[in-house]
């Protein structure tokens, strides 16, 4: 797909700037530090994080979470969503869909990705193939236990937390491997309420992680209870005010760093709680601004080591006001994307000789019926071409958005079909300067830039040589 250019980017920022200051003029002040004061902390994190992530990866920094800041918030730029989802592609493609043989975090934060952009990664089409990347999270280990749980409780927690965001496995085998987690979860709660990764003192970010997987069971009972899971939904409860009640006894010194404050935050809205003011853990939101650096910017702890402004730091930060901001607005929370369903179908305008097929949500096959090629233009201007010369040629076209043109090479007015009226209308243009690039392509330009009369001429030949028939 064609690249963003310096001046798109600038005027996608300065729109997004604006709706963030006019969504910031609807705000009444509650403390200086988590009223108005979050709201222009987010737009500055968001933005850092837009420009510091030029080309997200699929992988833990620079990837998934960044794409979840981003997209939870509503910020929307096809190409750099487009850009993650190539990257995911050739990871999946490369790996043939096993993201990893015994780290099912791996699938966890990958599913999360893809689901806040509306992908559906039951069904996530490569070009190559389709993969289902969240029954994976189903997979036991010779023990019984599932392979989630290799990890520790942060894998168990974020199993649940990526089985929910859509709602996926909605079946008896789904809820089953629901039930055996969250038991899993209940049953290695410390005594002091909160959990450990796997062994030793319980810690802030992992006992945040549990609250977070746990949060939409103990928002409703009718949920819980159709899991069958061997607790209680009293004892479910109860697990959560240990927990709270542990998080309050360790809050000093805002959490000891950015990280273990910005989970608290997201378990905290998760549970449809105020972290602003909550009634047992106060104002959280504030231990997550006291880590703000400025810039958009955030230190990883208090140390005053600048070098500690972390890209994680950032990442974690900027979700986790997200967060909060959703619960503000009455909207669905951090991770419950059911918000975004998977894309639907796409609208495709195509003249009869491209044949158009749409294999998954936002993957189109594309055939031409004749040696010429096509191309797909998507409204934002961006295009690709898609099949080379060749009758029958077959190409994949992936797109996040929900209408695609498909244009004829060498039907330069767009009505169809190739004339001696288009190279005619083409060259005009061509004497006038007035040719773009997407039209250069059109027409046949070899390099796909700069258009000259004897790709023109090469065009003609191939109509008078009949080579070319609409």
């Amino acid at each position: 797909m064609k690249a963003l250019s310096g001046e798109t980017v600038k005027k996608r920022i300065i729109s997004f700037t604006f709706c963030l200051l006019l969504a910031l003029t609807l705000w009444a002040p509650a403390r200086a530090a988590s009223g108005t004061e979050y709201k222009a902390i987010l737009e500055a994190a968001l933005e850092n994080l837009y420009f510091t992530v030029t080309d997200p990866i699929c992988g833990s920094v620079g990837g998934e979470w960044a794409v979840l800041a981003l997209a939870r918030s509503g910020f929307e730029d096809e190409a750099w969503y487009g850009r993650y989802l190539d990257a995911v592609r050739a990871k999946v493609d490369n790996c043939k869909g096993v993201l990893h043989s015994k780290k099912y975090t791996e699938y966890s934060r990958v599913i999360l990705g893809l689901s806040s952009i509306g992908q559906d990664a039951t069904k996530f089409n490569t070009g190559n193939q389709v993969y289902d990347l969240v029954s994976p999270l189903l997979s036991k280990q010779s023990n019984g236990e599932y392979w989630a749980s290799f990890q520790g409780n942060t894998g168990t927690a974020f199993a649940i937390i990526a089985m929910d965001s859509q709602n996926y496995l909605n079946n008896a085998e789904g809820r089953k491997a629901r039930a055996g987690l969250l038991d899993a979860l209940l049953n290695v709660q410390q005594s002091d309420g909160g959990w450990c990764i796997s062994t030793g003192a319980s810690d802030i970010d992992t006992t945040a992680m549990a609250l977070q997987a746990i949060a939409p069971y103990y928002l409703s009972q009718t949920k819980f209870d159709a899991l069958g899971a061997s607790h209680s939904y009293a004892q479910l409860k109860n697990s959560v005010k240990k927990a709270l009640d542990y998080l309050n006894t360790v809050k000093a010194d805002d959490y000891k760093s950015v990280e273990a404050a910005a989970q608290v935050v997201v378990a905290l809205a998760a549970l449809n709680r105020d972290a602003a003011n909550d009634a047992v853990l106060g104002d959280a939101l504030s231990s997550v601004l006291a880590y703000y650096d400025g810039d958009g910017a955030f230190v990883h702890d208090r140390t005053g080591d600048t070098s500690a402004n972390t890209q994680m730091s950032l990442e974690q930060a900027a979700y986790a006001l997200v967060a909060y901001d959703r619960w503000k607005n009455g909207k669905t929370s951090l991770y419950d994307m059911t918000d975004r369903p998977a894309a639907s179908a796409v609208t495709v305008t195509a003249p009869a000789a491209a044949e158009v097929t749409q294999t998954a949500s936002g993957v189109l096959s594309v055939t031409s019926a004749s040696a010429c090629a096509v191309i797909a233009v998507t409204p934002d201007g961006s295009y690709e071409r898609l099949t080379p010369e060749g009758s029958g040629d077959t190409r994949t076209f992936h797109t996040v958005q929900s209408e695609v043109v498909v244009r004829l090479v060498g039907d330069y007015d767009g009505d169809g079909k190739v004339r001696t009226l288009d190279l005619a209308q083409a060259n005009l243009a061509l004497l006038g300067g007035g040719v773009s690039e997407l039209d250069a392509l059109i027409m046949g330009a070899r390099n796909g830039k700069a258009l000259k009369t004897i790709d023109l001429a090469m065009l003609n030949l191939k109509l008078v040589n009949k080579e070319i028939e609409w």
